[in-house]
């Protein structure tokens, strides 16, 4: 069980997800009608809405599976109960029934989706991720790359039946990996690990229904006050903030497994939590200051029509990149087994914050005040989960955490106002430096890491 290899593998996932992406969009926009951009769009967002009716929550699944895992005792009946679970919900999509055609073909897309995220979760948390990494790379390959065809020939079905051909193929891949990896695997449905694990995700599945909608406020706010114009604007600029955040968001499953592993074998909580939060912090800072400068240098030329976005943008990234390091603090509370609940006043917070800043900024300052918008949510969020971590004694704050921590008010002002590409190539220099002086690592951590970069293995 190495973190350090399961990050490496998992972040191969979000960069296929962005070149392919990328190289789809760009092809995309060149050859197809705004009227075909539209139905990709709306196919999108009912992937997204899949996780509303995962009632089962997958982070609840993989630290499960990770403790069996970890003492050698993998219950078959628990995971087949939750790979079964998608059957249980499938019947909610027929009311795609309802839309036009090519919607309700995507009901043949989303079923095996769901089910992929499932499997996804519990081989994650069975220490296969190089063998996720290569199901993942292969849908998000399929679905971004070969569905060029459909583009080329302006065919709003083929697109779908390509995107189920990739749910299909990935999921059964994962899924045989999954049957080699558990002795004795058979598909029963146990009702009662199917109430004991509902019954442990309801608190995150009311934090990530939640979550979907706020996530969405400031963008209707946008659009009933600004139009869709600049909604348009404002999509992309929160897209590109998120790049470097997709990044860092491939730490989260490693942190989460590694720590209940680690854990279920009696290791230190506090040590284990303290030496990730400085290594994310640090890697948080570092993308900041390599992709902000860069974004900045790349939009006016690539994207000239969204330079009006750039100030939000930045504001955007900044927020959402030195967010990191806490959002893995809470995989560390949920690998803990400690009390979820207040996950879910936090995503209240977040939600009713997002809506009273947006309805405040947003017609004083237009997208720029739904990038302050964001920025204060995330302040917030992220003072609030700093706050229960050291309440409940998933973390602790020393000195040189602290000293992190004050780093991070001076970063973003700097980044945000010294906009010369050399400020951050000083900035880099600087950081690099005063960590070497300040020896913000202890000898023991310097030599935990180095044992696992002795160990790697991709």
């Amino acid at each position: 069980m190495n973190p350090i290899t399961n990050f490496l593998n998992n972040l191969s996932i979000p960069t296929v997800n962005i070149v392919s992406a990328l190289i789809f969009f760009v092809i995309a926009a060149k050859v197809t009608t705004p009227t075909f951009f539209d139905n990709i769009t709306i196919l999108q967002l009912f992937s997204a809405a899949v996780s509303l009716f995962a009632f089962i929550n997958s982070s609840v699944v993989t630290r499960d599976v990770t403790y069996m895992f970890a003492k050698n005792e993998i219950d078959v009946g628990f995971i087949s109960t939750v790979l079964l679970t998608p059957l249980l919900a499938s019947p909610v999509f027929l009311i795609l029934l309802l839309f036009p055609n090519f919607i309700k073909l995507s009901i043949l897309y989303l079923i095996p989706l769901f089910f992929f995220q499932y499997v996804t979760a519990i081989l994650i948390g069975l220490n296969r991720f190089a063998e996720n990494a290569i199901s993942w790379t292969t849908f998000l390959s399929i679905r971004w790359v070969v569905s060029l065809v459909a583009v080329f020939l302006h065919n709003v079905s083929l697109f779908i039946v390509i995107w189920i051909v990739a749910a299909v193929v990935s999921s059964t891949y994962s899924f045989l990996v999954l049957r080699r990896s558990v002795p004795g695997f058979s598909l029963t449905f146990s009702v009662k690990s199917f109430k004991k694990v509902v019954k442990a995700s309801l608190t995150l599945y009311l934090q990530n229904v939640s979550d979907f909608f706020s996530s969405q406020g400031d963008r209707l706010i946008v659009m009933s006050f600004l139009g869709s114009y600049f909604l348009a604007v404002y999509q992309f600029s929160a897209l590109l903030a998120d790049v470097p955040a997709m990044l860092l968001r491939a730490i989260n499953d490693s942190v989460l497994v590694s720590s209940s592993y680690f854990k279920a074998r009696g290791v230190d909580e506090l040590k284990m939590s303290r030496l990730t939060f400085k290594i994310v912090l640090v890697l948080s800072v570092l993308m900041t200051i390599i992709s902000l400068p860069l974004a900045r240098f790349l939009v006016p030329i690539l994207f000239p029509e969204y330079q009006v976005g750039l100030n939000a943008m930045s504001i955007l990234m900044l927020s959402i990149t030195l967010s990191i390091p806490f959002i893995v603090m809470s995989q560390f509370i949920i690998s803990f087994k400690r009390d979820l609940k207040p996950f879910v006043f936090i995503s209240l917070t977040d939600a009713i914050l997002v809506i009273t800043t947006s309805i405040f900024f947003i017609p004083r300052l237009g997208i720029l005040g739904g990038a302050i918008s964001q920025l204060i949510v995330a302040v917030v969020n992220d003072s609030l989960y700093l706050a229960y971590s050291v309440r409940v004694k998933v973390f602790s704050l020393g000195r040189k955490e602290v000293a992190l921590l004050a780093l991070l008010p001076f970063m973003f002002v700097y980044e945000l106002f010294l906009t010369q590409a050399y400020f951050s190539v000083l900035l880099g220099i600087s950081l690099l430096l005063g960590l070497k002086i300040s020896r913000i690592f202890e000898r023991d951590e310097l030599d935990v890491i180095g044992r696992f970069i002795e160990k790697i293995r991709l």
